[in-house]
């Protein structure tokens, strides 16, 4: 890019033909407001003011073309200014490889080159086109490919340009693209990218650094942002009576000039990539864009505060006809696991206890784990038919705003079923009590029908295997206050056997009082194999409030203080546990030799006595009683006796 001969061209912006050789038929450009001076002359070798490329220049492709202007971030006159005749050129100082970049040289003859002076913007500084530009924007591709053939730029230079690059949001206004100098960048093939947000014209601080990436859980090539994938980010302005719905997308373009003809960028299933706001507004990451919203009075504060509950989603309603009313907001669940919600008893802020943690099916493998990619909608009730009040559910519709819930569809599982959460389980589980609490609240459900759920519940053991709580869909259950409850076992069919059922209870020898499960009994029956003796198994009840914290809770106590239990022996002898017997053989959680031998040691069910399984195995005796009834037991023995307290 040598300078070698004159043009002149009477623009405020002016469009660039680059040879694609290295033609030595180099004229200089006249750039300024309009079109040339009345008095002025141009150099005898120009040509019309509005053609930028000289006469015997052979043709070259459109892709050949680039746009520069003068300094868009000056809104009272951005054009070139008068006289401003010369050429460009590429800058290189010494030893600084990353930092030339093309400057526009003034003169009116290329010969004149040596005695000329640089082109400056009004603040003083020298106009430029940064090389780090050149090399990371779409835009500026035939000059890069110019400096690549004149070799005035080694490739590794360029390479470690791309590598290093992070490119500058300078607003996410629509409206403000080509007032505030943002440049287009391109994503193609990235995996993700490191993005600077200026919180006005000057070097971005250290905190305000986002990573943006294309689409985390869809396997392959489609991790990548797609090619093409050039242009700029910008804020999308939700409806009027759906202020939460906004959110940060993608607009395709080779310059923010196209903002209005170019499309949003899209994610595989053809849904538009987007940022939420309620992402925004609850992830510290994405705090630099969210602040850039706010400066840019682009998200009212009430807004952002609404939604700032540490949670992904806030349910303003579950009635599909209060959606647009209530300003209910939309959620995008697409590759989440599961999502917090937040549900309020009104409109206020969320209450403490209003929380619940909704996930898609936790009993597939793989990618099913996780909502599939377009999960993009509301939670609602659906309401039952009049034959069978007690099937109604809450249910997730699928729109990308709650005025199109008519037209929009409900989410399904793999296998086709509606993804509901059942009355039933609202009803019988605590975990769900701030939607249960929400739909009688909004009247869609009657106070009737939950009693009548809570008289009839059964808990259902999928599993006692700890390891398996999660991968079965194991449920939690609360049995605080109840006098005993009867569970259903399913160790194959998911629908309850007829013979699958147990009663457990909690202490029937001790007061009348302690005979309930004492409040906060929140949890499920697991198998607890003691390390060193198969013979001193057990089912026991873990106290937690989903099955993801089993590590962390703890087993549920006797008022004495010990382990609340149903020992492997009576599993064994007595017929009323053989549901539960079965799950123990079915998953394999005792040797079958172990039970055996222990059928074996009794031609009757033992009495109900507290026994041990190893010498020197402490325990607990109440003095109060007049007599103490103890055994002993192993693999090959069963031995129980009698003993008398001594009052002195």
């Amino acid at each position: 890019m040598g300078p070698e001969s004159v043009l002149p061209l009477g623009r405020p912006s002016a469009s660039i033909q680059v040879a694609p050789d290295n033609s030595s038929h180099q004229t200089t450009i006249t750039l300024h407001n309009s079109t040339p001076l009345e008095n002025s002359n141009p150099p005898a070798n120009s040509v019309s003011p509005y053609n930028s490329i000289p006469p015997d220049a052979p043709t070259s492709p459109e892709s050949t073309t680039c746009t520069i202007h003068y300094h868009v971030l000056k809104p009272d006159g951005n054009g070139f200014p008068p006289y401003t005749v010369g050429v460009l050129y590429y800058f290189q100082p010494p030893d600084k490889v990353f930092e030339g970049g093309i400057r526009f040289r003034l003169m009116s003859d290329v010969s004149k080159f040596g005695d000329s002076e640089d082109l400056k913007l009004p603040n003083g500084d020298v106009w430029q086109i940064p090389l780090v530009n050149l090399a990371t924007q779409a835009g500026w591709k035939p000059f890069l490919e110019k400096l690549k053939r004149e070799n005035l730029v080694e490739e590794d230079v360029i390479a470690g340009l791309i590598r290093n690059h992070r490119p500058m949001i300078r607003t996410l206004d629509p409206r403000k693209l080509q007032l505030s100098g943002q440049e287009v960048f391109d994503l193609s093939g990235i995996l993700r990218t490191a993005i600077h947000v200026l919180p006005d014209y000057s070097t971005p601080p250290d905190n305000s650094v986002c990573s943006i990436f294309y689409h985390r859980i869809i396997k392959d090539d489609n991790h990548r942002f797609p090619p093409g994938t050039v242009g700029a980010l910008y804020y999308h302005l939700p409806p009027p009576h759906n202020v939460n719905a906004g959110g940060i997308r993608f607009r395709l373009m080779t310059d923010v000039s196209q903002f209005d003809s170019g499309e949003d960028l899209k994610l595989p299933t053809g849904d538009v990539w987007q940022i939420p706001l309620y992402r925004l507004a609850n992830w510290a990451g994405w705090k630099p864009l969210l602040q850039k919203l706010e400066d840019e009075n682009l998200v009212d504060e009430g807004v952002i505060a609404g939604l700032t509950n540490k949670c992904e989603y806030v349910v303003h309603t579950l009635d599909p006809r209060k959606m647009q009313l209530s300003r209910q907001g939309v959620i995008d669940l697409s590759g989440i696991l599961r999502t917090a919600i937040h549900v309020l008893p009104d409109n206020s802020t969320p209450l403490n206890n209003s929380t619940c943690s909704i996930y898609y099916h936790r009993i597939l493998k793989d990618d099913n784990h996780r909502f599939p990619p377009g999960t993009v909608g509301a939670l609602y009730f659906h309401p039952p038919p009049p034959h069978n009040p007690n099937a109604g559910g809450i249910r997730f519709r699928l729109m990308a705003d709650v005025a199109q819930f008519d037209d929009g569809e409900d989410l399904k599982l793999p296998k086709g079923t509606v993804w509901q959460i059942s009355l039933f389980r609202l009803a019988t589980q605590a975990v769900w009590k701030p939607f249960l609490e929400k739909l009688k609240t909004e009247d869609l459900v009657g106070e009737k029908a939950i009693p009548d759920l809570i008289i009839n519940y059964q808990p259902i053991v999928h599993t006692l295997d700890p390891h398996k709580m999660q991968l079965s869909d194991q449920e939690v259950f609360d049995l605080s206050g109840i006098l005993h409850t009867t569970v259903r076992v399913l160790p194959d069919d998911p629908t309850p056997h007829g013979n699958s059922a147990c009663s457990i209870y909690y202490h029937k020898f001790t007061k009348i009082d302690n005979q309930r499960f004492p409040p906060g009994t929140v949890g499920a029956l697991y198998y607890h194999l003691p390390p060193h003796n198969a013979v001193a198994g057990s089912i026991r009840f873990r106290l937690m409030a989903d099955v993801s914290q089993f590590d962390s809770g703890e087993d549920l106590k006797l008022p004495s203080g010990s382990v609340w239990h149903i020992p492997l022996h009576k599993l064994v002898i007595a017929s009323e546990w053989e549901p539960l017997l079965r799950v123990v053989r079915k998953e394999s959680l005792v040797d079958e030799a172990v039970i055996t031998d222990l059928q074996k040691l009794w031609d009757k069910p033992p009495l109900n006595f507290n026994y041990h399984y190893e010498l020197g195995q402490p325990f607990v005796i109440d003095l109060e009683h007049a007599t103490i009834t103890r055994g002993f037991i192993n693999r090959s023995m069963a031995h129980s006796f009698f003993g008398t307290p001594s009052k002195e």
